[in-house]
């Protein structure tokens, strides 16, 4: 009996949101819909109707426990717009649910009550009162969130004077339009109900209480007979005096309500969201004591580097600064013209022996070593073979050069410098090539996270022409592989032939080191301090993902969270974005054994990267034909199996099915440093044919999705072949582009990515990768009204959003990045500057 009388109970306090729930049925005001709503309890005045229709409504057997919860539902209804109507006597004097209405002649009950001999209102100014202790204890809603429900949903029903009712009423969610096109979240006003503060609560004189209005979001599903369950979401302003599983338990019940009496019988509440201000976690605070040490590090290292540059300066007057920070020139002497500026550098070769060495000078002659400069009493910093007298070599600066690996001075001018680190001209493409991948990639995750809050999700995507590229961007990660294979390849194979050996331990070492600082740094940024900075009405999501994390952290450090948990989908994973960082790390692991091959016999190190990447094609090709996957989410797949894990990750982030782009790029590095075809030029029809082939092979593969669900269907021969060669095909025509840059194939496409500007934004790249959606989640989760998304709509959100991503990626760079470099550099005993 007393989970009978408790399902009754909470369909009494459900009345605190039936304003919101109601919108489901009818976009009405909230007045005539509680008396719609009388109108129709007058089933419930007799023992008989109550003993037939309750029972049904609630599944439940028991009438006698329910007749008395119903009757104090019908004296709460009836007597606010049933005319003639008179509530229960019976029912005991404890707290008044209602108020006076009848006062205010804008009331609507002045319009629905009736008038006796004497010109009173036949409406009782006390209609029914409730026993909240006994019907708090049992239900699973506190004291506080009944009674304070109970005087929103009175004001709400009785007095427009009470303004904060309607406006918590006005900044639920309500029905809107385009539904066909899957717009399933209606917001409401986050920032207008959170206005609502301190009300007082009248009804209870036993207990001095007052509430805010807090916004809740609803999940409920639509229950589909065949294929997946909708997912609808509906705002509610509900007293902040109750929890998340308080508003799950009332709303449910008010679902069972409109499904008995408005035939909704395919809804069902599954969750309520509420927790819109945690309070500050252990975690946070560390991460904030992290950040303010990182902070201070940088501070103290930028004060430390201009003291000692000017210490050094003032010490040195035979030098002056030149235009490189932190490196000096020796002052012009007699000997040369007043207006050719030199330069001195320094270099040791392999015994440690000082010789001169001439550099050519862009705006004058050559210059020449100077006998009587003061490079005996500083020391020589290396790098790549080079030594130059600087500032940082000094004594001083070698005492504190942990702390100078944090000065933003000499951090943001390696940043900012448009030479590239590999001192190559020729792979001044590479960075124009990073630049123009990020920009697709991110333009991608703007439109996956925009897409999951717009009014129109189902107007976009693979169905058109325009937005094929944009919904799949993971080839844009197929760039990266290549490139990431020619790079490391490239230079291994230089330092091969410089040492005759490299330690692989601190191969593995510097790649490791390269990448953890930063995305460790990110990782706990986004799992504790983030949640602080995002606000909005679709902080849920963030939630939910920060739940993953909060289980499996441990894999993002470990560097496997594309393969544990192995086939939960991409976006269900903690920072599911980062997998592409996951799988570097994976493929760095394997990559020594590679290139001890290539080194110590060509054709078979050859052989072994022509053989990876066929094992990647054929396992592609199996795990695809045993899942039965389709090329695209659109297409139904050849087989069940997928069906619990519809939208599963099976080959997008695995390194078996990922690999063979990498090696693409390895085979190119090979090919570069052994200088292949450079000797012997190629044909210029055929180089125009290799450019025309590659055009058209890298379009079909980007479109190819795009064709097989608009065009004629694909059987599953044909959608197995795309979805085990498309990846190889598309990294071949990349490595192409990259070939004809290296060697003069590419005329001004060389010109164009190997211009200047790149170079540093390249740099940024890495961090940008990390930070993007982080910015995207804060923009988006801020907006409480959807946007609507087209072509040209989406490109002006995207454009100044890449531009603060830019912004804060050069920051995360001197924070994080750069000073980690530089530390690692002094690990090696090697100099700060590069």
């Amino acid at each position: 009996m007393q989970a009978q009388r408790r399902t009754l109970v909470i369909l009494l306090s459900s009345l605190a949101l039936f304003n919101a729930v109601s919108t489901l049925t009818f976009p009405t005001d909230s007045f005539d819909f509680l008396h719609g709503l009388a109108d129709r309890s007058q089933l419930l005045q007799t023992e008989d109707a109550m003993q037939r229709v309750l029972p049904k409504l609630l599944n439940k057997d028991d009438g006698e426990g329910m007749m008395r919860m119903a009757s104090i539902l019908y004296n709460a209804l009836v007597a606010k717009g049933k005319r003639g109507a008179v509530a229960d006597p019976a029912l005991p004097p404890f707290i008044n649910i209602t108020k006076d209405c009848t006062d205010a002649p804008w009331s609507p009950l002045s319009h629905h009550g009736s008038s006796t001999q004497d010109g009173e209102a036949s409406i009782p100014k006390q209609v029914g009162e409730l026993d909240v202790a006994f019907v708090s204890s049992l239900t699973d809603i506190s004291r506080d969130c009944l009674v304070a429900s109970l005087q929103y949903i009175t004001d709400l029903a009785c007095a427009p004077t009470e303004t904060y009712a309607l406006r918590m009423a006005d900044a639920s969610g309500k029905l809107e339009s385009m539904v066909t096109s899957l717009n399933i979240r209606w917001f409401g006003s986050f920032f207008s109900c959170r206005d609502v503060t301190d009300i007082p609560v009248t009804i209870d004189t036993s207990q001095s209480l007052s509430f805010d209005a807090q916004y809740c979001l609803l999940t409920t599903f639509f229950r589909r007979s065949s294929g997946m369950d909708i997912p609808f979401q509906l705002s509610t302003c509900v007293p902040s005096t109750c929890t998340s599983e308080e508003v799950t338990n009332i709303s449910s019940v008010a679902i069972a309500v409109l499904r008995r009496f408005f035939l909704v019988q395919s809804f069902d509440v599954v969750s309520s969201y509420c927790d819109y201000d945690p309070p500050l976690s252990a975690g946070a605070i560390v991460m904030l004591c992290v950040i303010g040490v990182l902070l201070l590090l940088v501070v103290c290292g930028s004060v430390a580097d201009y003291v000692i540059r000017c210490k050094y300066k003032n010490e040195d007057d035979s030098f002056v600064e030149s235009d490189r920070p932190g490196v000096y020139e020796p002052k012009s002497d007699s000997d040369f013209a007043p207006d050719q500026p030199v330069t001195q550098t320094k270099t040791l070769d392999d015994e440690g022996a000082s010789q001169g060495n001439e550099t050519p000078n862009e705006n004058g002659p050559v210059a020449e070593d100077s006998e009587q400069s003061r490079a005996s009493e500083k020391e020589i910093l290396r790098d790549i073979g080079k030594e130059e007298s600087s500032v940082y070599s000094s004594s001083l600066a070698k005492k504190w050069s942990p702390l100078l690996a944090f000065s933003v001075y000499l951090n943001g001018d390696e940043v900012l410098k448009t030479k590239n680190e590999t001192g190559n001209p020729s792979l001044n493409s590479v960075y124009g090539m990073r630049v123009l991948t990020i920009m697709w990639i991110m333009y991608s995750m703007h439109y996956e996270i925009s897409i999951t809050v717009s009014l129109n999700p189902a107007d976009y995507g693979v169905g058109s022409f325009i937005g094929q590229p944009i919904t799949d961007a993971s080839m844009g990660g197929d760039t990266f592989l290549v490139i990431s294979g020619l790079l490391v390849t490239y230079w291994t194979l230089h330092r091969l032939k410089e040492d005759g050996k490299v330690n692989w331990l601190l191969f593995i070492f510097h790649r490791f080191w390269r990448i953890f600082p930063t995305y460790y740094f990110v990782l706990f940024y986004y799992m504790y301090c983030f949640m602080y900075t995002s606000i909005g009405p679709t902080k849920y999501i963030l939630d939910e993902s920060l739940d993953t994390c909060y289980e499996y952290w441990w894999t993002n450090v470990l560097f496997i969270q594309n393969l544990h948990p192995y086939f939960d989908p991409v976006r269900s994973r903690c920072m599911g974005w980062s997998w592409f960082v996951c799988l570097l790390i994976q493929l760095c692991i394997i990559t020594p054994i590679i290139l001890a091959i290539l080194n110590w016999r060509k054709i078979w190190g050859l052989i072994l990267i022509g053989a990876m990447i066929l094992v990647d094609i054929v396992c592609t090709l199996l795990i695809s034909g045993y899942w039965g996957l389709a090329v695209s989410g659109g297409l139904e797949p050849f087989n069940n199996r997928t069906d619990d894990n519809p939208l599963g990750d099976y080959i997008m982030t695995k390194p078996q099915t990922r690999m063979g782009s990498y090696f693409v790029g390895m085979f190119l590095g090979y090919m570069i440093f052994y200088e292949v075809y450079k000797q012997k030029r190629l044909n210029k029809w055929l180089v125009a044919c290799l450019w025309v082939t590659s055009a058209i092979v890298g379009i079909l593969m980007v479109y190819g999705r795009y064709w097989a669900v608009n065009g004629d269907p694909w059987g599953q021969g044909l959608q197995l072949f795309y979805l085990s060669c498309s990846r190889i095909f598309y990294a071949i025509c990349v490595a192409w582009c990259l070939f004809a840059c290296i060697h003069g194939y590419a005329g001004f496409v060389n010109r164009f990515l190997s211009w200047k500007f790149f170079i540093p934004i390249g740099r940024l790249v890495y961090c940008l990768y990390l930070i993007y959606p982080l910015l995207m989640i804060r923009a988006l989760g801020g907006n409480e009204v959807q946007m609507y998304v087209y072509d040209l709509n989406f490109l002006y959100f995207y454009i100044p959003n890449l531009f603060l991503g830019f912004f804060f990626s050069f920051f995360l760079v001197l924070l994080v990045e750069r000073p980690f470099m530089k530390l690692e550099r002094l690990m090696y005993r090697r100099g700060l500057k590069d």
